[in-house]
């Protein structure tokens, strides 16, 4: 958006961070939004980052120890000052939180990056922010570590935000696999707006079964010990990182493709992950991802609560 009387354009800014192989980045540039910088220190995401986002898509990639960081140094790399940037999405790691293998470790050494994205976002006071993270964070086994997130909301966020926590599943929002997020976000209360949660798109789900997204699947096994058999007019249950579905294709079992991975994640065809990546390592960066349909409809909702108060000037 330009403003053609003062010659200044306008747009919405965001940086990424825990950016992983960039899905919230496609999730924000689906709803035109000018992502200035992505932060992640695993170079492995990195090499397949930086592989896609280039020419017009080019976003900018730090790699850098995100438990260091501080505010100032973010403000610093991206030239702005508190209260300028537009969106700032968070994605910590869920390994520490997660209930999928039946061991939960409250005391993850992990679980401090919550933390730490709560005081950078103190730190920087974006207009508005993100974060995503799995269900099992309100799990009683995880209340220790989850009462020390309240009170930090509490004392570094809630004197300048108006926050809601909102557990959505993917499936609601085009994306073919059960994964269900608690997702924060919070506006400046300068704006007067509430969060609200992006509206459940219904319709297409008829169409997002195992067997619309990959015909040649017949079934899988999911689950502990993967004892769960799904036959293919299922819905994918959540990918995960460390827990591979198993694939029972044409007589065959085996694991789910890197094409298969991106299709069920909602990667846009032309995102391609380079040759020397292996299907492993791809499968544990589509399982970390956040679906970029996902992201895209939480990002269109807060546009349309926010409005021009998201606008920023831009070079």
């Amino acid at each position: 958006m330009e403003n053609k009387k003062k010659n200044i354009k306008l747009a919405i800014t965001a940086i990424t961070l825990f950016c992983g192989l960039g899905g919230g980045t496609i999730g924000l540039m689906l709803n035109q939004v000018k992502e200035l910088l992505a932060i992640d220190n695993w170079s492995v995401a990195q090499k397949v980052f930086e592989a896609n986002f280039i020419g017009k898509r080019y976003v900018r990639f730090w790699n850098t120890d995100i438990g260091k960081l501080q505010p100032f140094e973010i403000l610093r790399r991206l030239l702005l000052e508190v209260r300028e940037l537009g969106i700032m999405l968070l994605s910590p790691p869920c390994q520490g939180f997660s209930v999928a293998k039946g061991v939960i470790n409250p005391l993850d050494p992990r679980n401090k990056l919550f933390l730490d994205s709560i005081s950078l976002i103190a730190g920087v006071l974006p207009k508005c922010f993100i974060i995503e993270n799995v269900p099992g964070m309100e799990d009683p086994r995880n209340i220790s570590i989850l009462n020390e997130i309240k009170r930090r909301i509490s004392e570094q966020l809630e004197p300048h935000y108006e926050i809601r926590c909102f557990k959505l599943c993917s499936l609601n929002f085009k994306t073919p696999q059960k994964r269900f997020r608690l997702i924060y976000i919070g506006y400046l209360k300068e704006f007067g707006e509430i969060p609200t949660a992006p509206k459940p798109d219904f319709e297409e789900i008829a169409s997002l079964r195992i067997v619309d997204i990959a015909p040649e699947i017949d079934a899988i096994k999911v689950g502990q010990s993967k004892k769960t058999l799904k036959s293919n007019t299922a819905y994918m249950n959540t990918i995960t990182a460390t827990d591979g579905v198993i694939v029972f294709s044409k007589g065959d079992k085996r694991s789910l493709t890197v094409e298969e991975n991106k299709n069920f994640a909602t990667f846009p065809e032309w995102f391609k992950i380079p040759a020397e990546i292996s299907d492993q390592k791809a499968h544990k960066l589509f399982g970390n991802t956040i679906p970029p349909n996902f992201m895209k409809a939480i990002v269109e909702n807060i546009k349309n609560d926010l409005g021009d108060d998201l606008l920023s000037e831009i070079d």
